[in-house]
C-alpha cells in the first residue's frame, strides 16, 4: 500500500469512526425504533417495482464514464454512452434489452438478454460471460438507483469501474 493510499484509508476510517460516535452520543436524537426495524423489512411490489424499472430504461441514456484497473489503481475517467431504445422483462429474472452502446472508438446497437437481480428496491444488471457481437465477453454488475448507475466490469485480461447519470431524452418523457 502505498503512502496516499494509506492516507486516504485513514481519512476515510477515521471519518467513519467520528460519524458513527456523533450518531452513538447520548445527545443526538434517535428515531423510534419500530422505525428503525420496519424500514428495512417493509415488503416491495415486485410487480410495480419492474413496470417503474421498464419506464426508468425505455428511452433512457446512460451518460457516464469508466476507468480500468492497472496496477497503479485506475486509469483516466473515459466517457461511455448507453442509448436504451427498449426495455422489457422477458422471463423470471431475465430482460430483452434493445441498447446502443458507444465508448472507446465502438458504436454498436444490440438486442441483449440480461439478467436483474433485485435488493430490496433496487435493480442491478448481473452479467456473465456475455458475448457482445463487436464488442467481446464481458461480465459485470451495475446497480441503478435515483437516476445514476454504478458499478464494476471484466473482460479477458481487464476491469474496471463505471458509473454515470441516467437522462431521458424528449420523446421517452412524452411517452
Amino acid at each position: 500500500m502505498n503512502r496516499f493510499e494509506l492516507v486516504v484509508l485513514i481519512g476515510v476510517l477515521l471519518t467513519a469512526t467520528t460519524w458513527g460516535l456523533a450518531r452513538q452520543s447520548p445527545d443526538a436524537e434517535q428515531p423510534p425504533a419500530a422505525t428503525q426495524s420496519t424500514a428495512s423489512t417493509k415488503p416491495h411490489d415486485r410487480a410495480a417495482l419492474e413496470r417503474q424499472f421498464a419506464r426508468t430504461l425505455s428511452g433512457a441514456v446512460f451518460e457516464g464514464t469508466w476507468q480500468e484497473k492497472t496496477p497503479d489503481g485506475l486509469s483516466a475517467p473515459r466517457t461511455d454512452r448507453y442509448t436504451i431504445i427498449k426495455a422489457l422483462r422477458a422471463e423470471d429474472d431475465l430482460w430483452s434489452i434493445q441498447v446502443r452502446i458507444q465508448y472507446a472508438d465502438r458504436d454498436v446497437t444490440l438486442p441483449l438478454k440480461l439478467r436483474v437481480a433485485w435488493l430490496e428496491d433496487t435493480p442491478m444488471f448481473v452479467i456473465d460471460d456475455v458475448f457482445f457481437p463487436g464488442i467481446g465477453v464481458y461480465s459485470a454488475r451495475v446497480m441503478i438507483y435515483r437516476d445514476l448507475y454504478s458499478g464494476t466490469w471484466f473482460g479477458k485480461d481487464c476491469g474496471g469501474v463505471l458509473s454515470g447519470v441516467i437522462r431521458r431524452d424528449a420523446a421517452s418523457k412524452t411517452k
